[in-house]
């Protein structure tokens, strides 16, 4: 792992945060936060060698933090929001990196049932652990909006910008496997994530 020069400054001009990259694919592994002293791994994008298999994916790893969340606070309302504080802008050496999710787009989430199997025949796997959910999609500006309110019952949950785009992809491939009727309730839409 190595911790390029690449950091963010704040309006006064102090550094904030740093971005760790793989030494060997550059891959973005997490970063380095200079206010909280704490380094975030960014747990779907590392490989180790285990006897359950490899690395939990994006989906995996939201649907546990969606899930200690509710468990912490009660709401099972969330506010998926890209992580400001670091630099995702691709890096000439980071060929191949998915910059979706530039604009700042949050994620509003509402979890219906956060233990359920389904079974597709677009997966091999058999039955399937997931969770079930309402998403849309809002402005940065919306959401913040709406966290400013004293009666909000949404919870903060950060990602970086990129990993946001990639939730986003999986959610729209988890509606289609659902009956036409039911992929829409009034503006959200229903979505699974795997858990």
């Amino acid at each position: 792992m190595q911790l390029p020069e690449t950091t963010k400054e704040n309006k006064q001009g102090q550094v904030r945060s740093l971005n760790m990259f793989c030494s060997s694919c550059h891959a973005l592994l997490g970063f380095f936060n200079f206010r909280t002293v704490a380094a975030t791994l960014l747990k779907w994008q590392l490989t180790c060698n285990s006897e359950s298999g490899g690395s939990p994916s994006i989906s995996e790893c939201l649907a546990a933090t969606l899930t200690s969340t509710i468990a912490r606070s009660g709401s099972s309302k969330s506010l998926i929001i890209p992580i400001t504080e670091t630099v995702l802008q691709k890096e000439p050496s980071q060929e191949g990196v998915d910059n979706t999710n530039e604009e700042g787009t949050v994620i509003h989430i509402w979890v219906l049932n956060s233990s359920i199997v389904y079974s597709s025949s677009s997966s091999s796997g058999g039955s399937i652990p997931a969770m079930k959910l309402l998403y849309r999609l809002l402005p940065h500006s919306e959401a913040e909006h709406m966290l400013e309110e004293v009666t909000c019952e949404a919870q903060e949950v950060n990602l970086p910008a990129e990993a946001i785009g990639e939730v986003i992809k999986c959610l729209d491939k988890s509606t289609t496997l659902l009956p036409k009727a039911e992929r829409v309730f009034k503006e959200w839409q229903v979505g699974l994530l795997t858990r």
